[in-house]
């Protein structure tokens, strides 16, 4: 059976409204496919005001993946998601988001 959210917040008390949600390719693809507002879809399942940041890896993966993303890449250069810059060296947003995960 699955657990409610509520009870992940309950024995992590260190996470804590506003959140923040790293946002990555599949991530944009599941919410299209599934025709979903991203921040709407966050507010509601989390019950707490969320700010959604995508990385310059994942937009440059977004470019990469060429036309058959254009959705994907027009939804993640919406003003209401905040851009982090990277500094390392390449564009594998898996990576990328891992490490910031981990700071």
């Amino acid at each position: 059976t699955a657990a409610p959210t509520a009870l992940f917040f309950k024995y992590n008390t260190s996470l804590g409204p506003p959140y923040q949600v790293l946002i990555d390719t599949n991530f944009i693809n599941f919410s299209i496919r599934n025709k979903l507002d991203i921040c709407q879809e966050m507010m509601n399942c989390l019950y707490a005001k969320c700010t959604a940041y995508i990385t310059d890896c994942v937009m440059a993966e977004l470019e990469k993946l060429g036309q058959k993303y254009r959705v994907a890449l027009r939804i993640a250069k919406d003003p209401k998601f905040e851009r982090l810059p990277c500094t390392h060296i390449g564009t594998y947003a898996d990576d990328c988001i891992v490490e910031r995960v981990t700071q």
